[in-house]
């Protein structure tokens, strides 16, 4: 089938490279064997409203969807790569990218006008940001990170840490870092803006890191402890199967003598709190 209709409109099933959808579609799905939407697939399509892909869809293409001025959704939850000028000049209020991004190329939203949030991972090696993939966007207000990155940055042993990192990130958020426009018309940002912008990526990844490994620190210390508490209370029961320092295959076995206070609480609290 190579469309269905939808509240009486007609949704364009794509077929990949070479499969012409006609230029009046609104609205288009893209078929579950397309990995890439082509360069200039949909490029100027002037009443093209959405683009639903699939997870499968892993780069989207150089001008794919170039000046479609009414283009309003796009859902490409599985994308790894956004080509130059992929969605420039589109009228998209808002896109969320999932973790699979890796690269944001030269200008991929340039000139996007009504663009006011966008939510992206955070990689040091993904974007394009020293190309200013949203150049030119007037009303981005907010950039937001994935909620993944949040719940773990949330997740941290000690207050104090997550307070570093909200302030780390709040820059991002609020204002400013990747939603920088040009002084003035026609001139990119300075070199200044873009090396700041990768800078800072940097940083809170290094402190992202720093904070997890001790935090999966702490959680090994608290591991050894409760073992070692309910190993006491065996010994304070009359049982010596306590396995000496070093004995990993007593130790084993002691976890399994524990019952149901030991395979419950460490394999099952603790994993809980381990970061990803």
């Amino acid at each position: 089938m190579m469309s269905e209709h939808v509240a009486n409109q007609m949704i364009y099933l794509y077929m990949g490279d070479g499969h012409v959808i006609p230029r009046n579609a609104t609205r288009i799905r893209v078929h579950e064997s397309v990995i890439a939407i082509p360069p200039h697939a949909f490029e100027q399509y002037p009443h093209l409203v959405e683009l639903i892909c699939h997870d499968g869809v892993k780069t989207i293409g150089y001008r794919a969807l170039y000046l479609c001025p009414s283009l309003k959704l796009v859902q490409i939850p599985g994308v790894i790569e956004i080509m130059a000028e992929a969605f420039a000049g589109c009228p998209l209020t808002h896109v969320t990218f999932e973790d699979k991004l890796e690269r944001i190329l030269k200008a991929a939203f340039r000139s996007c006008k009504s663009m006011k949030s966008i939510t992206i991972p955070l990689k040091e090696d993904m974007l394009g940001i020293v190309e200013m993939p949203f150049y030119d966007c007037d009303k981005l207000e907010r950039v937001d990170i994935v909620e993944s990155l949040h719940k773990a940055i949330a997740a941290f042993q000690f207050e104090e840490w997550t307070d570093d990192m909200n302030l780390e990130v709040l820059p991002m958020i609020n204002g400013g870092i990747l939603s920088q426009t040009p002084n003035h018309v026609g001139c990119y940002p300075t070199p200044g803006a873009k090396n700041r912008a990768v800078l800072w990526i940097a940083s809170v990844l290094y402190k992202f890191d720093r904070y997890k490994a001790q935090h999966l620190n702490l959680l090994k210390e608290a591991s050894t402890t409760l073992e070692l508490a309910l190993w006491k209370m065996r010994l304070n029961r009359g049982n010596s199967d306590v396995p000496h320092e070093g004995d990993k295959g007593g130790r084993a076995k002691c976890r399994d003598n524990c019952g149901t206070d030991m395979t419950i609480i460490i394999p099952n609290v603790l994993s809980f709190l381990k970061i990803e």
